[in-house]
Formats: C-alpha cells, sequence, structure tokens
C-alpha cells in the first residue's frame, strides 16, 4: 500500500497476479463500483474479493475513494482479520497473508490524516494494540513490523489508545525490541533504521510520566540500564529520553521513582559517566547534565557518588569529580564567548546548580580529610 511492500496474495489468489498495494491500474479494467458492491457483501469471502479488486483499482492517495473503501469493508472486517488465529511469522499459515494484508489497509488509511483521525476513535482500532505487539515479536519480519510500528503510532496518539499499549506492556516490549535490534547485524540496513525511529516515535508518545506515572516509572531502570551497557547509538537513543523523563518532578512520577529503590543508580552513573569521558558536546552535553541535575532532585546528590573502592571515594575520574569539572569548563566557556549559544539559557541553569548541589553535598558530607582532598 503506497510505500509498503506488496501484502502477499491471499489463499487461492493467482500467484501471478499477486496485489501490489493500492497502486492503481488504469489497464486492469476494473471499475471501483465493482470493488465496493464486493466490499459491501455479507460474506467474507465477497469481502476478500474486494479486497483484491481494490488494490488493483484504487490509488492510496485518492482520499474519497479511500474512504469509501474503508466504509465498505468496515473497520472492524479489517482489525478481525489482524486477529486471525496462527503465528503472524509463518509463511505456511494462512492466517499470516490476512494479517499481512490487514497491516497494509490499515497503513494506507492511516497515511491520509483525515482517515486517520476516524480510525483513532474506532473502537475496534483501539482494541488491536495486544495484536501489534505479537507481531512485532515475529523476527526477520521486517516489513510487518514498520507497518505495526506505524499502527501503533496512531493509537499511541490518542489518551486511550496510549493506555491500552501501556497496559499491554508495550514500553518495555519496544524497549527490547529496540536493544534486539540494535545488535542484529542486519540493524544498518535503511527499513531497519526506519524501524527503529518509528520504535522511538511510539515510545516518545508513551513515556509521558503525567499520563503513566508508575508504568514509567518502571522503564526508568530499563532505559538506564540500556545507556550503560549498549551500544553506542543505543546510548544516544536512550538519552533524550531519559532526560526528558526524568524532568518530570510532578509528586506521582517522584513518588514512583523514589519507590524503586536505588538499586538502578549504577547504571544511571555508569552510563553518564561513559558519556561524559566521550566529551561529547551541544546538545548530548545538554542531556546529560539535565539528567545528571533531575537525578540529584529525585534521588539525593550523593546517587552521584559510587561505592568506596579501596579507600578511595573521589579518585580521579570518578563521576561526581568528571560531572562538576564538565560543568566548570562548560560553563566557562559558554559566559566568556561573544557569541553565546543560542542554548545558553537552557545550559547554564543546569550547569550551576550541578555545581551547586555537588559543593553542598561535599561540604556537608562526614568525610575524613584524605576523602575531602
Amino acid at each position: 500500500l503506497g510505500a509498503t511492500a506488496p501484502p502477499p496474495p491471499l489463499p487461492g489468489a493467482a500467484r501471478g497476479g499477486a496485489a501490489r498495494g493500492l497502486q492503481g491500474d488504469g489497464a486492469s479494467g476494473i471499475r471501483v463500483d465493482d470493488c465496493m458492491k464486493l466490499l459491501g457483501g455479507k460474506s467474507d469471502e465477497e469481502k476478500f474479493a474486494g479486497l483484491l479488486l481494490v488494490t488493483k483499482a484504487v490509488r492510496s492517495d485518492d482520499l474519497d475513494v479511500m474512504r469509501r473503501v474503508m466504509q465498505a469493508v468496515g473497520m472492524a472486517f479489517v482489525c478481525r482479520l489482524l486477529s486471525s488465529p496462527g503465528s503472524p511469522g509463518d509463511a505456511s499459515d494462512g492466517s499470516c497473508l490476512y494479517q499481512n494484508l490487514a497491516l497494509h489497509l490499515l497503513t494506507a488509511f492511516l497515511s491520509l490524516e483525515e482517515l486517520a483521525l476516524e480510525i483513532q476513535t474506532d473502537k475496534s482500532f483501539l482494541k488491536i494494540a495486544k495484536l501489534l505487539l505479537g507481531i512485532m515479536t515475529v523476527k526477520d519480519n521486517v516489513t510487518s513490523s514498520g507497518n505495526a510500528l506505524v499502527c501503533m503510532a496512531s493509537l499511541a496518539a490518542t489518551p486511550d489508545g496510549g493506555k491500552r499499549l501501556r497496559a499491554s506492556g508495550a514500553i518495555e516490549q519496544l524497549l527490547g525490541w529496540l536493544e534486539e535490534q540494535t545488535e542484529a547485524p542486519s540493524s544498518g540496513d535503511s527499513e531497519h533504521e526506519s524501524n527503529r525511529q518509528k520504535a522511538w516515535h511510539v515510545l516518545e508518545c508513551l513515556l509521558e510520566p503525567t499520563a503513566a506515572p508508575e508504568v514509567v516509572a518502571k522503564a526508568v531502570p530499563t532505559m538506564a540500564r540500556l545507556m550503560a551497557e549498549g551500544p553506542g547509538i543505543m546510548k544516544l537513543e536512550v538519552l533524550p529520553r531519559l532526560a526528558g523523563v526524568m524532568a518530570c518532578m510532578e509528586p506521582p512520577f517522584a513518588e514512583a521513582i523514589q519507590g524503586l529503590g536505588d538499586g538502578w543508580h549504577d547504571s544511571m552513573r555508569t552510563g553518564l559517566l561513559q558519556l561524559l569521558q566521550n566529551r561529547l558536546g551541544g546538545e548530548h552535553r545538554r542531556n546529560i547534565l539535565t539528567a545528571g541535575l533531575f537525578m540529584c532532585e529525585h534521588a539525593g546528590q550523593e546517587w552521584a557518588i559510587p561505592p568506596l573502592i579501596e579507600g578511595q571515594r573521589f579518585a580521579n575520574g570518578t563521576f561526581v569529580q568528571l560531572l562538576v569539572s564538565v560543568c566548570k569548563i562548560d560553563l566557562r566557556l559558554r559566559l566568556e564567548e561573544e557569541d553565546r549559544p543560542e542554548d545558553n539559557a537552557q545550559v547554564v541553569p543546569v550547569g550551576l546548580a550541578l555545581v551547586e548541589k555537588a559543593l553542598q553535598f561535599l561540604g556537608e558530607g562526614d568525610f575524613d580529610e584524605e576523602e575531602e582532598g
């Protein structure tokens, strides 16, 4: 449908005449009205036949005709196709073909803003969250995963759809999927990369602390671990999302973060330390400092101090020293430059606040002379 790959033929369809999406075929001789009659039929067989004809007679960018197709076939029927029993990754299973066709139809409808707004409020569409996540678990099914992510993005854009996705475990599952895709040898392919961006878009909609404080808080340790242990691209992808989440200080979310304990603090400290050691600048630096500041707000300044290692609590290279050092250098450069960076208004207060908190903590701490040095 449109830019997506063509769906496989339905069982019994001629192999040589497989549909190639709603591209339109002026030479097909098929009339749109004939398609509509079949789509409006009472039997599933008629609807299937109508959908096959639609792929040859209708262009996916024709809003009026696409609306007629959607209204004729009905969203309930399309979603029922998606819920056909069987594994969506088993090519020998006929149900896979129905599911792929349903995904292509939904993706085509959702590509038109006017239709997308109608679909987002449809009760049948709101019930497919678990089905979409099930499709994401199938390996080596890049096109279906991409189409499922398009549908999830549309769901996540609405309060009810986002609630259903969160309740289905979408946040943890998508984070796990992204981790697997990062480690896959083919993760550099353009279609894989496109799917990664789609997955992060869905997560950005779901990772809204004010909408679901406890659910989002539970995802923070996983994100911290991915930032600490994941490859470079994963660290940089997680960083801005994690900084954005931690910036929420609303009481329900702050209480949920407190309820997590401190078992994940080491991952957060390690991940930010690694990024600081890479001397990243610009937006990355701003996100590192923001994450550090709000970790202090949520967990207290002491979170930045790692456990005692051979009595050298403030040995060279520890996170707190590097954090303060980076803030000092960054602030001096930013405040002394004639042409001030555009993001000074955001970064300078964060840097000053971090330095103040670090000095306050060190000044109030009960350390011996060796540690204070």
